[in-house]
């Protein structure tokens, strides 16, 4: 059998994955989006670092649309961060000579095979648990609901109130225009800022999704033909 296919097929694989992990690593530059006296800086890896605000977004947004002001900064900067992984990853995928892809390629050793007993005891476990359709149906709906969980920082006393997702991206953000109209555009800055990243760092704190689909039943009973068996 003509393994060359094969062997380029992971080549091609494990090059984009390290593209996109080169492209997205804490190297990558900062990028600002702004709207209507708002700023919003973001770092490589797409966490809040600063806000900035401006005594102009009083008369642009008001104390009731700052909010979304922020977002829609937040939004922009969260574009120019992707145009630029973009850029990275097609800079960092360039195809190196066929001999360095086909050595690195026979370098990686192939996946140990699972046991007999192993595969045995893991379909017993999937028909126990209806099959292979009814087993993904359960582990889509699981998986589904936690896609949609938030992680909810507030601050200020819940003057700022802002949600994020388990990929760290800003879902939510509600800024109380009775406190904003009272405090300093410093403040509001520094709150709004704090509010965003510390939902940002309770997301991406949280299990991802990869780690809770080998914790439903389909994926410990996969885990057992994989090197995630016990």
């Amino acid at each position: 059998m003509d393994l060359e296919p094969v062997h380029q097929l992971r080549d091609e694989a494990l090059r984009l994955i390290a593209a996109v992990q080169t492209a997205s690593d804490g190297n990558a530059p900062s990028v600002t989006g702004s709207q209507a006296g708002v700023r919003v800086t973001i770092d490589g890896q797409g966490t809040v670092s600063d806000v900035a605000v401006d005594g102009s977004w009083r008369q642009e947004a008001g104390a009731r649309g700052l909010a979304d002001h922020v977002l829609l900064a937040y939004q922009d900067a969260s574009t120019s961060r992707l145009q630029h992984m973009l850029e990275r990853i097609e800079e960092n995928s360039a195809r190196p000579p066929i001999e360095e892809r086909l050595k690195a390629a026979n370098s990686i050793p192939d996946p140990p095979r699972p046991s007999a007993a192993m595969t045995d005891q893991a379909m017993s476990r999937i028909r126990d648990l209806g099959g292979i359709r009814a087993a993904t149906q359960d582990m889509i709906k699981a998986l589904t609901a936690a896609g949609k969980e938030t992680f909810e920082s507030r601050q200020a006393e819940g003057g700022v109130v802002a949600r994020a997702n388990r990929q760290g991206e800003i879902t939510y953000l509600n800024i109380d225009s009775t406190w904003a109209r009272e405090v300093s555009d410093r403040s509001i800055s520094q709150q709004v800022a704090a509010a965003m990243k510390g939902a940002q760092d309770l997301g991406v704190a949280a299990p991802s999704l990869d780690d809770l689909m080998w914790e439903t039943p389909l994926g410990r009973a996969v885990g057992l033909m994989t090197e995630r068996h016990e």
